[in-house]
């Protein structure tokens, strides 16, 4: 039985990417800019997180330290972002883990 995913994958579905022709630059600026609103910060953190920019970990290393919406804004970019050190990110900010 395929999944949803399969499907998009056999298919060539690419996810759409409002800022894929935006410079890092850029995209670091708003992302890491509290001023902004969260919901606005996130698709430059997407678009980072597909580029495997490695700043965005560090950018949702603070967000997990937030309040909750900015937790949620970083596991989103932490999934996108996909990839091991993307996890350690993610444990590492849990209580009692960063001190083992």
């Amino acid at each position: 039985m395929s999944s949803l995913r399969d499907f998009y994958r056999d298919e060539g579905y690419e996810p759409h990417r409002p800022f894929k022709d935006i410079k890092e630059d850029y995209l670091l600026r708003v992302g890491s800019d509290r001023s902004v609103h969260h919901m606005l910060r996130l698709s430059p953190l997407r678009e980072l997180a597909l580029r495997k920019n490695e700043h965005v970990l560090y950018i949702a290393e603070q967000l997990l330290a937030g309040d909750i919406e900015e937790w949620f804004m970083a596991l989103e970019v932490l999934e996108t972002y996909g990839s091991p050190d993307a996890s350690h990110v993610l444990i590492m900010s849990l209580p009692n883990v960063s001190s083992c």
